[in-house]
């Protein structure tokens, strides 16, 4: 992963390429796990050259609660300036000033582009890699992943309520069919009753016709004889 600095005739000149993860196998710091995509701008002004760009991909990293490796996006834009080697020679301590922080030095005719991309991915590291802002971490006592027992939890909760829902729903069900039976038979017993109720007041109707028809005979009857 060399840039042939031989090779760029004009005073800008652009740069794309994307390298596979395996390219950076070997690396017991960072453990590339996306292709790396480069692309960058060249300036160059006689023997110097000034590099602008990005570099996108994504790294695998431990966490530092739970110990279990995570993904973390990298998107580091860079802005460098390179220079023979040859110049910095003989030249004795001095203040660091802000334009050294990103100036680097190649030799002969190439600038080590994988280099390049490895710092870039060390300044995008997080400080403290998280898996997640609320990661639980381990057990202090049995190391186990805290994380692991609590979404072990919460999908036992979820599917207790999830079975106490469709029992609810299916007792509903049950209910509203048996609401349904009683009705219809609440329905027939009152209209069973009323039926009853209307031959019960019809037989007593007749009676009392046939009672009062008796007492009229018998009337009838007294009054004939006190005739003869």
């Amino acid at each position: 992963m060399q840039l042939n600095l031989s090779q760029i005739h004009s005073a800008h000149e652009r740069y794309e390429k994307v390298y596979p993860r395996e390219a950076f196998a070997g690396d017991d710091t960072v453990k590339v796990a996306a292709p790396v995509a480069l692309e960058f701008d060249i300036f160059k002004d006689k023997a110097q050259f000034r590099l602008v760009g990005r570099v996108q991909t994504a790294l695998e990293l431990p966490c530092v609660r739970c110990l279990e490796p995570f993904t973390w996006p990298i998107d580091s834009p860079f802005d460098l300036r390179y220079q023979p080697r040859t110049e910095n020679a003989g030249v004795g301590e001095r203040e660091i000033e802000e334009d050294d922080l990103s100036t680097a030095f190649y030799e002969g005719q190439t600038i080590d582009l994988q280099q390049l991309m490895r710092e870039q991915f060390y300044l995008a590291l997080p400080m403290k890699p998280l898996c997640r802002e609320d990661c639980r971490g381990l057990c202090p006592v049995c190391g186990t992943d805290l994380n692991r027992i609590h979404a072990e939890r919460i999908a036992l909760e979820q599917a207790r309520v999830t079975g106490v829902g469709v029992r609810s729903a299916r007792l509903g069900q049950q209910l509203g069919e048996h609401g349904d039976v009683a009705q219809r038979e609440v329905e027939a017993l009152s209209a069973h009753r009323m039926q009853r109720m209307r031959r019960v007041a019809e037989h007593r109707e007749t009676r009392a016709r046939l009672l009062l028809g008796g007492h009229e005979l018998q009337r009838i009857g007294g009054t004939l004889a006190g005739v003869q």
